[in-house]
């Protein structure tokens, strides 16, 4: 929650009276991310609360690369595999608008991939199916008018036991910028323990640098 309202904030500030045309935010991560609110049994419940309610001013990207008003589920197109429900997504860009209307339209590009048994951040490397379809989907958002504002990242905790997060963020935003041509994106990255019991062990000393991943 502090890593949305940290993008809210940036977005609110540096951009609401100066933005022309769509401020676009990407939304990236595995399941946490494309949303499994509402799922039970690999059915969604229609339910959709009242903060991911549509706005005329959310737009969201298909899979087609076509700009539609958005409603939930926003990934149901991109983490096809499975059965997908609310996510963060909508809350997200509705509490955008509640700060400061002027920022819309909003373009969100879904991009989050969960699947039935999850994505290891690995899967994101460059030149990954993953990394491709984002950095495609990213420069087609573009086309037609608008800025990337910001890639809102969630992930959960199991994909970054043997990995430095930050080290790994870094390297991944440094490589998405300059794919996407972004020089004022801002990212808020959040990942989940979900519960998770780690079990501290001594390890031998891994050599695994970020330009191996990204």
């Amino acid at each position: 929650m502090l890593a949305f309202l940290c993008l809210v904030l940036h977005l609110v500030s540096a951009y609401g009276s100066t933005s022309k045309g769509k401020n676009i935010i990407i939304l990236a991560g595995q399941s946490n991310m494309s949303g499994r609110g509402g799922v039970q049994n690999n059915t969604w419940d229609g339910i959709v609360p009242l903060q991911s309610k549509p706005n005329r001013s959310i737009l969201r990207l298909t899979a087609n690369l076509t700009w539609v008003e958005a409603h939930e589920p926003l990934h149901k197109d991109i983490d096809f595999q499975v059965t997908c429900g609310v996510g963060p997504g909508m809350v997200f860009a509705n509490r955008v608008l509640q700060r400061d209307p002027s920022l819309g339209p909003l373009g969100l590009v879904p991009c989050a991939v969960g699947g039935p048994i999850g994505t290891k951040i690995s899967e994101w490397g460059r030149g990954t199916f993953l990394y491709k379809q984002l950095v495609r989907r990213a420069k087609a958002s573009r086309i037609g008018g608008g800025s990337i504002r910001g890639l809102l990242w969630y992930q959960g905790f199991r994909s970054w036991i043997s990995i430095t997060p930050n080290c790994s963020c870094k390297a991944f935003n440094s490589n998405i910028y300059k794919r996407v041509n972004c020089k004022w994106c801002v990212t808020a990255l959040h990942h989940l323990k979900n519960g998770l019991k780690i079990k501290k062990k001594k390890k031998k000393k891994r050599k695994k640098t970020c330009n191996s991943l990204y």
